[in-house]
């Protein structure tokens, strides 16, 4: 049995607040030539098929429907195992659970699109009065 503690990400979810979490996946390797040769790195494609599972997870949801539903993570967790049982075959791996050790609400939003877009136009107008003024004085 191998034990993989996934560094900690930052999510987002529907309502842009973010999350800290770091799963932990156990997992044995049940055919070492697919384990081997199957997959470039095994630890990466496990890592990537956790997160983005759970990415979509989060993303579906508000920060106050995760609230409201904590206790269903074990629940979560158990779906998304099932989700990657037949890719983890594939790759020569059984998974034998899959636990969040840390779930955090994040202290900071995502700032808004309007911020964004002033900022782009802004530097954009600058720049061509620039370009004008350079223009002007050859």
């Amino acid at each position: 049995m191998q034990v993989f503690e996934i560094p900690r990400q930052l999510c987002s979810t529907k309502d842009n607040k973010y999350i800290y979490i770091t799963p932990v996946l156990y997992y044995c390797i049940v055919d070492a030539y697919k384990a081997t040769f199957t997959v470039a790195s095994l630890r990466d494609a496990l890592e990537q098929r956790v997160l983005t599972t759970l990415e979509h997870y989060l993303r579906q949801r508000t920060q106050d429907s995760l609230l409201d539903q904590a206790d269903r993570m074990l629940e979560l967790c158990a779906h998304i195992m099932v989700d990657m049982a037949p890719d983890a075959m594939s790759w020569g791996v059984k998974i034998h659970e899959l636990l969040v050790k840390e779930f955090k609400f994040a202290p900071i939003r995502a700032p808004a699109c309007s911020d964004h877009t002033q900022g782009i136009t802004l530097n954009l107008y600058e720049t061509s009065n620039d370009a004008s003024r350079s223009d002007s004085l050859a």
